[in-house]
């Protein structure tokens, strides 16, 4: 055993392999940690162990935490790894199979490099087949390099525009309450409504290319598209918060408009930001 070489499943065929040292060099604009075959906690704590060893993810690479099981990510969260995942810049999502399968949580966009734990890397299999995995254990997940790309980020210009605060957990009544939205769902009715109940001036002081800005699980409550669109009516091209609602963040990508992960405690009502390859 101790003669084997660390090896690396190369696009699009898991049995595509071939040692580590001949994929050096190929930039990495994701890693992906979890689901069933690499989320167990032993995993991320030898990945943990790596990435702190080399300082981190590299700038630009993103860096995804799905734990196999509620009971991993308890585990985990009890001995401070997700926080440590997170103080990197992880997303963290709920347990089970992720972006794996390709059906929620971030989706590499076109020509993107994926280095994953899981078990599959077949063309496609991650929601987009302009994008490449390679599969790995978790002690050959290095720093990576490029810029980063969300399918939400791909290709949008820089933009500036002027902060507007909202809290935790704002649901999508709270965007736009459900007896508007029985009244009409056309975004340039919607607009004038929207946060009424969290903030009563915000329809008649939102400007053009302002950006919402809020704690975690930005979204959460219904899955009606209109929580994204009328927010797309008023002009609002982007949100920036600690998380999404998965609905919502799917809703949001599909729709045009930029979901943006980051920390957003610091951030407060009027500052001017700039957001630049998906980030803030």
């Amino acid at each position: 055993m101790d003669s084997l070489n660390p090896q690396v499943a190369l696009p699009h065929r898991v049995d595509n392999v071939a040692p580590v040292a001949e994929a050096a060099g190929t930039q990495i604009q994701m890693v992906y940690l979890g689901t069933c075959t690499g989320g167990r906690a032993s995993d991320y704590h030898e990945a943990l162990r790596v990435l702190e060893a080399g300082g981190g993810p590299a700038p630009g690479v993103e860096l995804v935490v799905v734990p196999a099981s509620r009971a991993v990510l308890d585990t985990l969260t009890a001995d401070g790894t997700i926080a440590a995942f997170e103080s990197m810049g992880a997303k963290v999502g709920a347990p089970g199979c992720g972006s794996c399968c390709g059906t929620c949580g971030p989706i590499p966009c076109d020509g993107i490099n994926v280095i994953s734990t899981a078990n599959r890397n077949f063309k496609g299999r991650m929601g987009n087949d302009e994008a490449a995995i390679y599969l790995a254990s978790p002690g050959q997940l290095r720093r990576g390099g490029g810029a980063r790309c969300d399918r939400g980020s791909a290709g949008v210009e820089p933009m500036t525009g002027r902060a507007r605060v909202f809290g935790d957990d704002v649901n999508t009544d709270y965007i736009i309450t459900s007896r508007r939205k029985r009244e009409s769902i056309d975004p340039q009715y919607l607009r004038g409504y929207l946060f009424e109940e969290l903030d009563p001036a915000f329809a008649a002081t939102v400007k053009p290319e302002d950006l919402i800005v809020a704690g975690k699980n930005f979204g959460c409550g219904s899955a009606m598209e209109v929580a994204v669109t009328a927010l797309l009516g008023a002009g609002i091209r982007a949100v920036l918060a600690r998380s999404f609602s998965r609905t919502y963040y799917r809703n949001a990508v599909n729709n045009g408009l930029l979901p943006v992960v980051c920390e957003t405690r610091g951030i407060r009502e009027g500052d001017r930001l700039t957001i630049a390859d998906g980030r803030c």
